[in-house]
């Protein structure tokens, strides 16, 4: 077996194909992934035929004869038949009926020595399973269903796969017509949301028998990305890859796999659907994207790290020979897919866990390209201990093309001239976030595409695109709370926490007195300590007054819930919040669409610039969240009523995860 495996691999892809369909077997498209299939089925192809030397299989038309009495009676009488005894033949057929089968029950033995006949008995008694053996003893036992306790599982465990397999197939494949009238044509119209829908409704709109692409177009066999491709519809491609790549997704098809398994197979399917040819011509949806001149789409396929860029169509020629053959045949259409198909660079920023070293700018690295892969990974970027800690990626630049991704390098290391004061001010102030200030500045002047990682969102993303304001809106939203979003008088702290108010009050009261005694009067400044970071539309009287103006004066705060949940990283502003001000520093932001943002945008910048660097990092608010938390040992002089909030005690998960590239 492995002599003629070996002897396999070494043919192309027409010499497997040629010798596959000599053998009498049917031959798909042989790509990376079908190709160690269609070997092993031909190795075992041709075991079997040096063994038995015996003609070819049977014809269709005998092979789907039905099943009758007079059939039975046939066969029965051929096994009944002594075989003529002219040589002791090295292999014996027997044929294994189902227990409940009139044949079995008969008591006549089917045993073979031709593989015809013992492939005929088993198309006839529906159910049988026949095997070769080299003595005639171990067919008789066979045939005799010795083996069947041995083969046939526990009634437990037949019921348990019966619902396992009933759970794995319960959605109905679509018919041909629906294929055609519904999927086919929301791919060529590119409505996402219908597309969507339909896929997640049934997900073998998109995954047929044996994991394979569905087919939407007869003849020439289309998958959805060949249509996609060739109509242009970037979005569609994107969507389709991203669908295919959820877990969840691929849990709907299979849900009693194991995540390894999941992985395994989105593997598996997702190489079929970039990399698989068309019948007509031989061509990948690659193909299709650079001859109908679309490169959105070409950018879409190109930037997954499956995709085969060097594979070629029946008349010889790759993706980069056929570029607008078909359409779009201008200068500047022609550039950019040829800039799309060059291997995508990616220039990382690579910090430190700890924070303790330089974070270090990485050379250009290719996802196809080992030697890259290797310098990333190499083994003193790996190791662990103090003296060298491990480096992470919290920012890169890309995907972009060599010459781009050389150029953005040298100016990230060495800026030029009129900018180079800048940058070094910016890396100097700024410890934590400096390198990516700069970065981030370089990429959008190069109109290069910037992604750096928030920990706050769990991701990469660029907080001015369109998808990092969609994130950044959905996590202020989700931290405001909506029961006490209208109560700005402070009843909801008083109806949970009046013993805190009541320690105001004396403490005011013990001020009062000793105001008293010194002979000074109780100025707004003096009298009001323990809010002296509230805002300006506090209330606050020009003289002392009563214990119960005094105690009215404390709660004429306004939008109490919004100021307690306005900043990102918890009710207290930290440098977090003035690095995503920074970074939305050249972004308008609309009212109508991110009307959080622009709250928490307008509380920033009520504050001034000094005030903004003294923030402490959220790094440095988690060591001290053990004096934080022992808020009642504290004078109540040092803790005012806008900066006390009792939902900071509460922890939630996420609303929506967000995944990471």
């Amino acid at each position: 077996m492995e002599a003629v495996l070996k002897r396999l691999q070494t043919l192309t892809a027409d010499q497997l194909r040629g010798e596959l369909t000599g053998a009498g077997l049917r031959c798909g498209p042989v790509t990376a992934t079908t190709r160690s299939v269609f070997e092993k089925k031909l190795a075992r192809a041709l075991l079997q035929e040096d063994a038995v030397h015996s003609g070819s299989s049977p014809p269709a038309e005998e092979l789907q004869q039905p099943i009758s009495e007079q059939n039975r009676e046939e066969e029965t009488a051929e096994a009944e038949t002594p075989e003529p005894q002219t040589e002791s033949p090295c292999v014996y057929y027997g044929v294994c009926p189902e227990p409940d089968d009139p044949a079995a029950q008969e008591g006549a033995l089917h045993v073979y020595v031709d593989k015809m006949k013992a492939l005929k008995a088993v198309m006839k008694l529906k159910g049988a399973r026949f095997k070769a053996f080299a003595r005639r003893e171990d067919a008789e036992n066979f045939a005799k269903g010795f083996c069947a306790s041995q083969l046939k599982p526990s009634p437990e465990k037949t019921s348990a796969d019966a619902l396992n397999l009933e759970k794995a197939n319960e959605f109905k494949s679509p018919r041909t017509q629906d294929l055609t009238a519904k999927l086919r044509k929301t791919v060529e119209s590119g409505d996402e949301e219908a597309f969507r829908e339909l896929v997640w409704g049934n997900p073998r709109y998109l995954i047929g028998s044996g994991d394979n692409p569905t087919i939407v177009q007869e003849g020439c066999r289309y998958n959805v990305l060949h249509v996609a491709a060739k109509e242009n519809q970037a979005g569609i491609a994107r969507l389709l890859l991203e669908t295919l790549e959820d877990l969840e997704f691929m849990r709907l098809m299979y849900p009693n796999d194991n995540e390894l398994m999941l992985q395994q197979r989105i593997r598996y399917i997702v190489d079929l659907y970039l990399n698989t040819p068309d019948k007509a011509s031989n061509e990948t949806p690659l193909h299709f994207a650079c001859k109908f001149g679309c490169p959105e789409v070409v950018d879409v396929l190109c930037s997954h790290p499956s995709i085969d860029k060097h594979c070629r169509n029946k008349y010889d020629q790759k993706p980069s020979a056929v570029i607008c053959e078909r359409k779009n045949k201008s200068k500047e259409v022609k550039q950019k897919i040829m800039d799309y198909l060059e291997d995508r660079f990616y220039v990382p920023l690579l910090r430190a866990a700890d924070n303790t070293l330089h974070p270090v700018i990485g050379a250009p690295w290719c996802l196809t390209s080992p030697e890259s892969c290797d310098q990333l990974n190499s083994p003193d970027r790996m190791m662990d201990s103090p003296k060298n800690p491990v480096m992470t990626v919290k920012a890169f630049a890309g995907p972009v093309n060599s010459s781009k991704a050389e150029e953005f390098l040298r100016l990230w290391k060495t800026p030029r001239r009129e900018r180079a004061e800048h940058f070094h001010h910016i890396l100097k102030t700024d410890s934590e976030r400096g390198a990516e200030r700069v970065g981030r500045e370089l990429a959008h002047e190069m109109g290069l595409p910037w992604a750096e990682h928030w920990a706050f969102l769990g991701c990469f993303v660029d907080l001015s695109s369109s998808d990092g304001l969609k994130m950044l809106e959905e996590h202020l939203s989700s931290t405001e709370d909506p029961s006490s979003a209208g109560r700005s008088d402070g009843s909801f702290l008083d109806e949970v926490f009046p013993v805190r108010d009541l320690l105001q009050d004396f403490e005011k009261v013990l001020l009062e007195r000793s105001a008293d005694e010194d002979g000074s009067s109780c100025g707004s400044d003096e009298y009001f300590t323990a809010d002296e970071d509230t805002d300006e539309d506090t209330v606050q009287p020009d003289s002392c007054s009563s214990s119960s103006s005094s105690f009215k004066s404390t709660h004429s705060t306004t939008d109490l819930s919004l100021r307690a949940h306005v900043f990102i990283a918890g009710d207290s502003p930290s440098k977090l919040d003035d690095d995503v001000l920074v970074a939305l520093s050249d972004v308008e932001i609309e009212p109508l669409s991110h009307p959080s943002i622009l709250r928490w945008k307008n509380k920033i910048l009520s504050y001034s610039p000094s005030q903004r660097q003294s923030w402490p990092s959220p790094s440095q608010m988690d060591r001290d969240v053990s004096f934080r938390l022992n808020w009642l040992t504290v004078s109540p002089k040092f803790r005012s009523t806008a900066q006390f909030s009792p939902q900071r005690f509460t922890f939630s998960p996420p609303s929506k995860p967000y995944s990471r590239l």
